[in-house]
């Protein structure tokens, strides 16, 4: 759907501190018609941005690669915003499930994922925090 001239229905932030898979979900994102705000690689970079673009979803990497985690990243925009926050995360051990369970109205994808787990996951959270 890149470039077919449709107007992207929903707006997506993808907070991933690997520059492969962050172009490589930025892409499946638009082929699936959603407008990707930005791609940022820190946590301090994934608040500067949800706030500034207030995208309709962040996608959240858990870990990054910087001095704040995504944990924190998505407490401090879900503490200014009611942006939804999509964690994804190669990790499923006992201390990673229960960071995520812990927040609420969270999701989480785990690492590799296809677009058919992509694609429902954001229609789930988008139905549940639709605006009407």
């Amino acid at each position: 759907m890149r470039n077919s001239g449709e107007k992207p229905k929903y707006s997506v932030l993808i907070v991933e501190d690997e520059g492969i898979l962050s172009m490589d979900i930025r892409f499946r994102l638009e082929d699936m018609g959603y407008l990707v705000v930005g791609i940022a690689d820190t946590g301090e970079k994934a608040i500067e941005l949800a706030l500034s673009e207030k995208p309709d979803v962040v996608l959240m990497d858990m870990r990054l690669k910087s001095s704040m985690t995504g944990m924190e990243a998505a407490a401090y925009i879900k503490s200014k915003s009611t942006i939804p926050v999509i964690f994804v995360t190669a990790y499923t051990d006992q201390e990673t499930m229960k960071l995520v369970n812990s927040q609420p109205d969270s999701f989480l994808i785990r690492k590799p994922f296809n677009s058919i787990t992509l694609k429902d996951i954001l229609a789930k959270v988008l139905e549940n925090h639709s605006p009407d």
